[in-house]
């Protein structure tokens, strides 16, 4: 028993010694590690992947809200407008009572019909109808929207009577509210105000409607239109085509997607009627959204797999050979060592080959570390010679044109003008040539656009009005010089030619983002604009710009030196017309001024 219990132990004791002793060659943890990577890189790209397609259905849902809202805003606005013009008139009209309960003498009916008539030509919507009709026909009172052509005089007067033939025939209890009518696969939106026998009728249609909206400028890639949860219109049949009308009309979800023909559906409830509206956007849109950023992920995704095996080989081929000579001299030396022929080998070695390794290695990486440190300050020097060279890069044509201006003014015998423009010019001479490496104050910053805008004043023979909004705890803020005269100089440039009086805006206010404080500023003119080449040529990162536009340019190059990242500038147009720029920089950058 006692022999059997010891050999038991042995075999747990040899057992253990082999479980141990087990070791690996670095060639397969290589191989395992490879493998791993490569399941964390596929299973990190698949993620993003499905990150892009759900940022992209997303946005898909973002831009159809965004296409609703518009047309409910101006659809709702367009109802508010004509049902406070009918109660109006309903109610406080004392032309539209006088014909209602035909109180008027035979010869002024024309004249009471006259003054209806304005207040409906200049009430009606631009794609509808304002009708007033009584049940004899006596009076007839019609006038179409602007969005009705002269060919389309026809349609519209048997539009018409069907509609007064509509309601003559309906009961009292559809009166004074909107409603949906359909006539001929054509839906409007319509409702009507009685009193006595006479009918005041507005009218909307809602197809034309759909068609001629602000919003349907961008309606190359979805369709807008109307349906009801009550009644049977031609949005419906739309629906039931996608395979979705009874989910739409329980009206349960907004957002719902059509497999049938893969399409993404978005609805909104049009208030104090019956009807929704719906946005219908194909699937396959979404490949153009996320088009971009698929390929890019895609294209990394093979540049990484690619590198990851060219790395591995490349470590293969450059380690796994010498680790093995060093295994196989480690071997030999163990060997020696243990015939007493070299000495052990300890933390402090005593063979003069790897202690010169050693030594080796350690003057490497006090090499390294000091040209890294050289190559930093290399990077800062040039990085400083950068602000300097893109601060300084001015057009010089300003300068000629200011000379000219001092010339013309001598030879005038304007002394006076002379004084005041060489005072604004030298001030802004100074402001240019400063030491180029600091940021100055806002307050410094609007002094020289006030110094630029006097030297304008008195080049140019049109006047410009200059206003500023800025906070003035933001004053003594740090910002980086020229960053307003910049555009200052630029709508003055290109903006010459325009017969309108040149104005420009400066806003500025402090804004908190992610909890971070940031100064957000905001540039706007009254002139011409950007073109849509430069709009996506200077909000694109791709650099140079040409020979227009230089001083965005180089703003946008000290910016990215100064900020790095943490800024945001972006270009684009006023609705209204005149270019506009919108920046953000960040507030807690004294460390960065200071060094």
């Amino acid at each position: 028993m006692i022999k059997f219990k010891a050999s038991r132990a042995a075999a747990r004791a040899a057992g253990k010694k082999r479980f141990v002793s087990k070791k690996y060659s670095f060639k397969h943890l290589l191989g395992i590690y490879f493998v791993l990577l490569m399941l964390i890189i596929l299973c990190s790209l698949t993620a993003v992947l499905v990150y892009a397609i759900y940022s992209g259905l997303r946005q898909m849902r973002s831009t159809n809200n965004a296409v609703l809202n518009v047309y409910l805003s101006e659809l709702q606005k367009e109802m508010e407008d004509l049902t406070v013009f009918c109660q109006e008139l309903y109610a406080d009209n004392y032309s539209f009572e006088i014909l209602a309960r035909g109180r008027y003498q035979s010869g002024r009916k024309p004249e009471y019909e006259y003054e209806l008539r304005n207040m409906v030509n200049n009430a009606v919507p631009y794609y509808g109808a304002i009708l007033i009709f009584d049940q004899k026909g006596d009076i007839s009172i019609t006038r179409f929207g602007a969005g009705y052509g002269p060919e389309e005089t026809v349609e519209c007067n048997e539009l018409k009577d069907r509609i007064k033939q509509y309601w003559r025939d309906c009961d009292n209890s559809r009166l004074f509210q909107w409603q949906a009518y359909v006539d001929q696969d054509r839906t409007f939106l319509m409702s009507a105000y009685r009193l006595e026998d006479l009918y005041l009728c507005s009218l909307i249609d809602l197809d034309r409607f759909v068609l001629q909206s602000r919003a349907a400028e961008d309606s190359g890639q979805f369709q807008v239109f109307f349906y009801s949860e009550t009644e049977e219109l031609p949005g419906n049949g739309r629906l039931e085509q996608l395979g979705i009308l009874q989910e739409a009309q329980s009206g349960q979800r907004e957002t719902l997607l059509s497999l049938k023909e893969s399409y993404l559906v978005d609805t909104q409830a049009l208030d104090k009627t019956s009807l929704r509206i719906c946005c219908v956007t194909p699937v396959q849109y979404l490949w153009s959204l996320s088009r971009f950023s698929l390929l890019v992920i895609l294209g990394a995704g093979i540049i990484v797999f690619a590198l990851i095996f060219i790395i591995v080989f490349s470590f293969r081929k450059i380690l796994v050979y010498p680790l093995d000579r060093l295994a196989s001299a480690s071997e030999l030396l163990e060997q020696k060592s243990q015939a007493g022929q070299l000495p052990a080998y300890t933390g402090e070695s005593k063979i003069e080959e790897l202690q010169k390794i050693n030594e080796a290695i350690k003057r490497l990486v006090e090499q390294k570390v000091s040209l890294e440190q050289e190559n930093l300050t290399r990077q800062q020097e040039k990085q400083h010679a950068q602000l300097q060279y893109y601060q300084l890069q001015t057009q010089p044509h300003f300068y000629v044109n200011c000379l000219k201006s001092l010339y013309n003014m001598l030879e005038n015998q304007e002394y006076g003008r002379m004084q005041r423009m060489i005072l604004a010019f030298s001030n802004h001479l100074r402001y240019i040539f400063h030491n180029t490496l600091s940021l100055v104050t806002l307050r410094e910053e609007l002094e020289e656009v006030n110094h630029y805008y006097n030297i304008v004043l008195l080049d140019r023979s049109k006047p410009i009005i200059l206003t500023q909004k800025v906070e003035e705890s933001l004053l003594e803020e740090k910002v980086p010089p020229l960053l307003i005269q910049t555009f200052l100089e630029n709508a003055v440039k290109y903006n010459g030619r325009n017969d309108e009086i040149l104005r420009f805006l400066i806003q500025i206010d402090a804004v908190t983002w992610e909890e971070k404080p940031y100064m957000r500023i905001r540039l706007s003119d009254n002139g011409v604009g950007y073109s849509k080449e430069v709009l996506e040529k200077i909000n694109s990162r791709q650099e140079p710009y040409g020979r227009q536009h230089v001083g965005i340019a180089n703003l946008k190059k000290r910016l990215a030196l100064i900020y790095q990242t943490d800024f945001q500038i972006i270009f684009y147009n006023e609705a209204k017309g005149g270019a506009c720029v919108f920046l953000c920089l960040p507030l807690d950058r004294k460390a960065l001024v200071e060094e």
